[in-house]
């Protein structure tokens, strides 16, 4: 008797195609998406480099200059009130170095300035100020969006409100508590940025999965002039969001191969990569209930115009009598 083969199952039913997110859009703003997501992601592996670098060597003096400068002035309790207080501090040190010059402009022996360095303090404002300027692209990726009817932007919406409210400059930072009770009130200032890292990660995340873009960090526009360190940096945090999207199979024991699951077995320590700066809730502030809005300019007093005597004829020298003929 003769054996009868069947077909399987998987050979019979056709094998369901991968569901394409916003196919009813153009290509040419899908393109533009992308533009949108590579240059998010390319700034983001700048800043975040940056920052580590602050944060290693600055950080410690920004704290004592910050001490310094709020003794003479008060609290900051803005990102304003930090660039009023480093421009002060500039102009303190800038004159106690001339009061140490001699009347032939050489430094006087053993002359000191006890004032400190402000620079650390306007380096974490240029983070803020272009995490800011970052914050508003997002804004126009966001208006594209939602231009082309994309589902589920509610939240992708609401942390780029809360990334651009917390880098606004009078934003009074006073009523916003930190995740850690026992930080001290310096530390402030660095949980604000670990937060408006943490929102954009989160934003750069919530896009890619809305608009179906793949984050791609050796992409043209990312990789772009970028230095080596720059160029893994982007790689660390395409690798860290695309782990909390469920699409990173780096770790996947089923995908790795035998040879690195032997070698992954054979070794005795394993090397843990330190997490990015922003990557998790560690050392934020707590988000108040809406995003904060920042206090209003105050108006400052109306200049009084000057009146001057006379016409605008006699201003002009008409009222001068002519020569007599």
């Amino acid at each position: 008797m003769t054996e009868v083969l069947y077909p399987t199952v998987s050979e019979t039913l056709p094998k369901a195609e991968p569901e394409i997110k916003n196919a009813n859009v153009k290509p040419s703003v899908i393109r533009n998406w992308q533009r949108f997501i590579d240059f998010i992601l390319r700034h983001l592996s700048q800043i975040t480099l940056s920052y580590e670098s602050w944060a290693a060597e600055e950080e410690s003096l920004f704290c004592g200059a910050l001490e310094f400068i709020e003794k003479l002035e008060g609290a900051a309790l803005s990102l304003s009130d930090l660039k009023k207080m480093a421009k002060k501090l500039k102009e303190l040190k800038e004159k106690a170095d001339q009061a140490n010059l001699d009347k032939y402009g050489h430094p006087i022996p053993g002359a000191e300035n006890p004032n400190p360095d402000p620079s650390p303090i306007f380096s974490y404002l240029d983070l803020m100020c272009r995490l800011k300027n970052l914050s508003s692209v997002a804004g126009d990726f966001q208006k594209s969006l939602k231009k082309n009817n994309v589902a589920g932007l509610e939240d992708q919406a609401q942390v780029q409100k809360y990334w651009k409210a917390l880098c606004l400059p009078r934003v009074d930072l006073s009523q916003i508590s930190m995740k850690d009770s026992t930080a001290g009130p310096k530390e402030i200032w660095m949980a604000l940025c670990r937060t408006v890292f943490h929102l954009s990660f989160k934003y750069l995340q919530l896009a890619a999965d809305t608009s179906g873009i793949d984050l791609l960090a050796d992409s043209e526009l990312v990789a772009y002039n970028l230095v080596n360190d720059e160029q893994k940096q982007a790689e660390r945090i395409v690798k860290a969001i695309s782990e909390k999207l469920g699409k990173g199979a780096a770790n996947d024991p089923k995908e790795m191969s035998l040879a690195d699951r032997l070698a992954a077995l054979g070794a005795k320590e394993v090397e843990t990569e330190k997490e990015l700066v922003g990557m998790s809730e560690a050392g934020t502030i707590i988000l108040p209930a809406s995003p904060p809005e920042q206090a209003p300019l105050k108006k400052g007093k109306k200049g009084t115009k000057s009146k001057r005597a006379g016409s605008s004829k006699m201003t002009r020298g008409h009222h001068r009598k002519g020569k007599k003929k």
